[in-house]
Parts: C-alpha cells; sequence; structure tokens
C-alpha cells in the first residue's frame, strides 16, 4: 500500500499510525499532528509494532514476540529476518479495508506488512484476532522466503488459526483446557476435510469448529514419530498453493496415504479424540517457576520527562503510583498468574499467591494490605529459593 494519490481516507490511516507520508492534496494533515504513536520496542527482524501509545500496542508487541518464539520450531522460522515485518495496529475509526479483521501485503523484495484492526475488549478473543494476523504475516514471509510466487502463493486459513492457537496456549495455559472441552464436544470439531479447505479465520472464534480442528490438525501432523520431517514439507507445499488433500498423501507417506476419505477420517477422529483427553500440563519447574515470579514481579518504568529507565517492584507502588501503564501492565501480569497458578511449582507456590494478592489490595487502594502482602511476598519468594537452593544441594551431595 503506498501514499501515491491516496484518498482522505488513506491519509488518515497512515496519520493514525504516525508513517505520514508525501500524502495527495486533500488529505486530512491535521488529524496527524494529533497522533502519539510508537513503534513499541522488540527483537530486530522479527515483529515491529507500530501503534498508538497505549496498552494496545505494548500487549501487541509481547504477544508478537512470544508467538514468533512458539512459531520457529513449528514453521522453521528464523531467528530474524533482514527486514522485520511491519505490523500496524489500527484506530477502529480509520479501518476502511474490505477484510473485517486484518489485511497483509506483501513485496516481491521480501517486505511483509498487516494492518490489524485495533478495536475490542481485552481478553482471549482480541488476543485470538491479532494472533491469527501474526501468523498470516509470517506465514506470506515464510513463503516469499522459500521463492513462491505471488499467482500460486497461499495461506490457509486453518494454518493461522492452529499456529494462533498455538501461540495463544503456550502462553495461556488454561485456554488448552478449553480447547481439549470443545474438541471432546460430539460436534466441537468439524471433519477433516472441511477443515483443510476452510475460509473464515478473520470473522471465527475460538468456539467455531473449523479453529478447533484446525488446533487439532496442527498438533496432529505436526507431531508424533516420523512428523518431524513431513511437516516442514507438507506447510511448503501449501504456501506453494498444492491441493492439501494431495499434499497430505504425498508428503506423509504410508501413515497417512489412505485410499478412502472414510479411513483418513477415522485416522483424524482417532487422534483428536486422544488430544481431547490428554491431561492438564505439568507442573513448571521450581527454576522455571522462579523466573516467572521474577519476571511478573519487575516492571521497567520511563519518566516522563525523559530520565533514566527505573526497575521496580510492582507491587511496591503506592496504588496512586500504579495508575495508567503499571495498573495496565499489573491486570495483564495478574490474568497470567491466574491462568498459571496451578502450574507452579510446589516451592513457589505460597509466593505466587502473596504476589497476587498483593496486586489486588493495589487495585482496591488497600495501602495497609498491600503493605503487608509485599512482605509477605518477599518472605514467600526468599523461602521458595531456600527450598530450592536446599533440594538442589541435596541432589548434587547424593
Amino acid at each position: 500500500m503506498s501514499a501515491r494519490g491516496d484518498s482522505p481516507r488513506v491519509g488518515r490511516l497512515l496519520a493514525a499510525l504516525g508513517l505520514w507520508l508525501a500524502v495527495a492534496p486533500g488529505a486530512d494533515a491535521a488529524e496527524a499532528s494529533k497522533a502519539e504513536v510508537r513503534f513499541f520496542p522488540g527483537s530486530g527482524g522479527r515483529f515491529e509494532v507500530a501503534a498508538l501509545e497505549g496498552e494496545e500496542g505494548a500487549r501487541l508487541a509481547r504477544l508478537a514476540e512470544e508467538a514468533w518464539l512458539v512459531w520457529r520450531g513449528p514453521l522453521g522460522l528464523p531467528d530474524r529476518w533482514p527486514a522485520g515485518i511491519t505490523v500496524r495496529l489500527t484506530p477502529t475509526e480509520a479501518w476502511d479495508f474490505a477484510e473485517p479483521a486484518w489485511r497483509v501485503s506483501a513485496e516481491a523484495t521480501g517486505l511483509v506488512s498487516v494492518w490489524i484492526r485495533g478495536d475490542g475488549e481485552a481478553g482471549a478473543g482480541r488476543e485470538r484476532r491479532w494472533a491469527a494476523a501474526l501468523a498470516e504475516a509470517a506465514l506470506t514471509r515464510l513463503a516469499i522466503s522459500q521463492g513462491v510466487g505471488v499467482a500460486v502463493r497461499t495461506v490457509p486459513d486453518w494454518l493461522v488459526a492452529g499456529a494462533a492457537e498455538a501461540a495463544l496456549i503456550e502462553e495461556r495455559p488454561a485456554l488448552g483446557d478449553a480447547w481439549r472441552q470443545a474438541a471432546a464436544r460430539p460436534d466441537g470439531a468439524a471433519g477433516l476435510e472441511a477443515i483443510l479447505k476452510w475460509r473464515g479465520a478473520q470473522t471465527a472464534d475460538g468456539d467455531n469448529p473449523n479453529w478447533v480442528g484446525a488446533f487439532g490438525v496442527w498438533r496432529w501432523l505436526g507431531a508424533g514419530p516420523g512428523r518431524a520431517e513431513a511437516w516442514p514439507r507438507f506447510v511448503a507445499a501449501l504456501l506453494a498453493g498444492e491441493a492439501p488433500g494431495m499434499a497430505l498423501t504425498r508428503v506423509y507417506g504410508p501413515g497417512l496415504a489412505r485410499p478412502e476419505k472414510t479411513e483418513l477420517e477415522l485416522a483424524w477422529r482417532t487422534a483428536l479424540a486422544g488430544w481431547a483427553r490428554e491431561q492438564a500440563t505439568p507442573l513448571f519447574g521450581a527454576e522455571e517457576s522462579r523466573h516467572q515470579l521474577e519476571r511478573l514481579a519487575r516492571v521497567v518504568l520511563t519518566p516522563t520527562d525523559g530520565g533514566v529507565e527505573e526497575v521496580v517492584e510492582l507491587g511496591a507502588l503506592k496504588a496512586a503510583e500504579a495508575r495508567g501503564f503499571p495498573a495496565a501492565e499489573r491486570e495483564e501480569r495478574a490474568r497470567w498468574l491466574t491462568a498459571n497458578f496451578p502450574r507452579m511449582h510446589p516451592f513457589y507456590r505460597n509466593a505466587a499467591g502473596s504476589l497476587g494478592r498483593c496486586w489486588q489490595a493495589q487495585g482496591r487502594g488497600d495501602e495497609a494490605a498491600r503493605e503487608a502482602a509485599v512482605q509477605e511476598w518477599r518472605a514467600d519468594f526468599a523461602a521458595g529459593l531456600e527450598l530450592e537452593r536446599g533440594s538442589a544441594a541435596a541432589l548434587d551431595g547424593r
């Protein structure tokens, strides 16, 4: 999408993203001067997020970084591209694309951009849509790197949905439980043929049978003995426009080259039933629990006057200090802690609880309860660290 001869609505879109270029006369330049836009920091050469200042852009940047790490193995993404994928979180009032939720564009040089509509309540639904947009952009960039021309390039919706759900479940294991419950319902997941031909990811939600099935197919074809080499070749074939049924039987060989569609469907349903019966995700180890709590407890604050950044305990801030960005960070981290509390190692379970109580008191403005919870948090974390070190010493001395 370029700025030459743009209509006023394109000028408004670019202005809202802080990407005001040489826009044609008649564009509303006044809006550009009002926009407070920034590029949110991330790992260069991955996703580079541009958005209006605020919680949404910061959250999208974190999700993009985490999703890249999840997709590196299954999709064969590099550590970084020479030029990153530009992600533009676009205000609703500036959205005028035909697509309802996101648009991906690509140049022959390999430059890929994705526009994401920035509306919706915070939560799994919004992030599912964001993750799907990021996945389509990453798959488009992957296809270009594999030399797939625009005339045949195809990014299947089920692959986009499967990748999105994989990223979300990695971050929020409770969503894995929700997926298993949906998959266990009689009509919770669509049939294999319907999933592979599905179009509609931009308007689907996590309960859509095709979406539920998409993550199941992602796991089915990407895991298990003999799948490690077949999966990337299957993905490459799909991106190059090969019919999914032909690619499936050609790439996976005797294991899935079923002569009858009914046999292949039975194999899919059997695998899906197995995934749906899986037990909950196991506990974090003691070291991982400690690292997660350390990450959650600290926040980096930048003074509004441009001073030096400062690392502080989020819970140590008084309620009056924990407004705006700190409050948004607290709520985001509290959601993660709530979802992952059952996974915390027993050494650090008490610390996780007291950290959560600290944030709850802060949110209520109860300073006495917050101060008490902060002290409990520090004592519980120290106790967990002592238990971890003592356990490690005992094992080393065996």
